[in-house]
């Protein structure tokens, strides 16, 4: 018999949520910033500018580039205010350019020749001047800025919708019966959430078995996913109490794994509800192993006693690393060690390596391009900013170790060298589970997070890629830990 596991619904975490709020938070920023620099900002000084006074001016050159998307320093032109000579470049209230090259030839057009005209000069400031009072139809920049915006209002609605489902529902959790579920055999269990809410046509679930397959091509990555086992079934339950899980796996099924270039197998588990309000939704990624041959199997064929067969039943004894896999677990004088050494996710470096100073960027942009009227946003893209760097810092430099010594677990952490150890009672331990930690494009990382008696969480190891590793390594953690004794 293998181990029971509970595997936490990877829809009731809070990281995708966060993400895709980070996400929300860019495209709503660069909505908004792009409306101010089009449209508010232009009106404004649309308004003010209706009272600049009209003062002759002669036009030295027009300076066109024929480039699109400005409008500053292609119109040239003099004028005095008060006796002194005053240069103007700015030919309206527009930031940009409405219709590029054609509006630029307009402009170059009228004023070919050195001619005379007439500019609108700021009384309280004659420096500033424009040749033109109203504002350029920008709707190129208008399209922009409100497919910007509804796609991060889009975003920010699934958010939300996430975090209402879990203040309605709480946390579900699978409780797997034996860890991991065999082919050929059952995957068995039950699902509980914190909350009771009436069902009315019960609960569908779905399981199935996909075939992940990442290949480079000259766009970049492409990922295909292919189903390679599904099965449904309909099953009456209150939520609130338990909801019995009970599918018969094919002889001819895979394995859970993980390949280094981004190539998996998995099993996923999807169970949904129609209620009032947000249905319930929830999913679990189960790890599924070969079969191993019992004791009892063993002895019936060979007709010997079968506690005289040395065969091991339990999966997680049975699991090895794969090769690929950068965690190191020996043994050591205090117990058995799991070492997580820096740069180990080469995949996740890279891509924070590419957005942390995206984003950083981004917050500048936001807050020097949109002011202080984008200041509640701009501080909510530096929080996320630092998020991001200490991620990156962490990825990349940021070690830990872990040592069970039958009596609890010795957590140590370094970062640039500098680091802090943590001794963690058995009798502290409440379990150690294993949660869904960055989601990076399709693929999913896990976090092996150790929860405390006082219900308090803490990761003990971020970012595994593959499921069954993350549950293995929860497994021997536990039972290293003395958990159970």
């Amino acid at each position: 018999m293998g181990t029971p596991l509970k595997i936490p619904s990877s829809l009731d975490h809070r990281g995708p949520l966060v993400t895709l709020g980070v996400f929300a938070s860019l495209f709503l920023g660069g909505g908004l910033v792009m409306a101010n620099g089009v449209f508010l900002q232009p009106w404004l000084e649309n308004r003010a500018g209706q009272t600049w006074v009209e003062t002759p001016c002669k036009i030295v050159s027009t300076g066109v580039s024929h480039r699109s998307g400005r409008s500053t320093d292609d119109v040239i032109y003099q004028y005095q205010v008060g006796g002194q000579n005053f240069q103007g470049q700015r030919y309206d209230f527009s930031n940009v350019s409405a219709n590029g090259h054609g509006w630029l030839m307009q402009v170059e057009q009228k004023y070919r020749n050195e001619t005379t005209d007439v500019c609108y000069v700021n009384p309280l400031n004659p420096s500033e001047a424009v040749l033109n009072r109203g504002v350029v139809n920008n709707s190129i920049g208008w399209i922009f800025s409100a497919i910007l915006g509804l796609i991060g209002a889009l975003m920010f609605l699934g958010m939300a919708r996430g975090f209402i489902r879990r203040a309605k529902f709480g946390q579900s959790v699978f409780e797997l019966q034996d860890a991991p579920a065999r082919i050929g055999g059952v995957l068995a269990g039950t699902v509980t959430s914190e909350r009771m809410v009436e069902v009315v046509d019960g609960f569908a679930m779905t399981l199935t078995c996909i075939h992940r397959v990442v290949t480079n091509t000259s766009k970049g990555t492409a990922t295909n996913d292919r189903v390679v086992w599904k099965n449904k079934m309909q099953v009456m339950a209150n939520l609130g109490g338990t909801i019995p899980v009970n599918f018969a796996l094919p002889e001819e099924g895979m394995e859970t794994s993980a390949a280094s270039g981004g190539d998996k197998i998995f099993w996923k588990l999807d169970i949904s509800a129609k209620v009032p309000g947000v249905d319930y939704e929830s999913q679990f990624e189960v790890p599924v192993a070969k079969a191993v041959v019992s004791a009892a199997q063993v002895a019936a064929e060979y007709k010997i006693q079968a506690e005289e067969v040395k065969a091991d039943e339990r999966a997680d004894e049975t699991y090895e690393l794969p090769a690929h896999s950068r965690i190191r677990v020996q043994d050591a004088e205090a117990g058995k060690e799991f070492y997580f050494p820096a740069m180990r996710n080469p995949g996740i470096v890279i891509w924070l390596t590419c957005v942390t100073p995206i984003w950083t960027a981004a917050t500048w942009a936001v807050f020097h391009f949109g002011g202080w009227m984008t200041f509640p946003i701009w501080l909510i893209f530096g929080f996320l900013d630092l998020v991001f760097i200490q991620n990156w810092l962490t990825s990349c430099f940021g070690s830990s170790r872990v040592v069970g010594g039958g009596d609890g677990l010795t957590l140590t952490k370094h970062l640039f060298g500098l680091g802090w150890t943590q001794k963690i009672p058995a009798a502290e331990i409440k379990e150690i589970q294993v949660t869904l930690g960055t989601a990076m494009n399709q693929n999913k990382f896990y976090n092996v997070t150790l929860v405390r008696r006082n219900n308090v969480t803490q990761i003990v190891a971020a970012n595994i890629p593959d499921t069954h590793e993350a549950h293995w390594l929860a497994l021997e953690m536990a039972r290293c830990a003395g958990m159970g004794k």
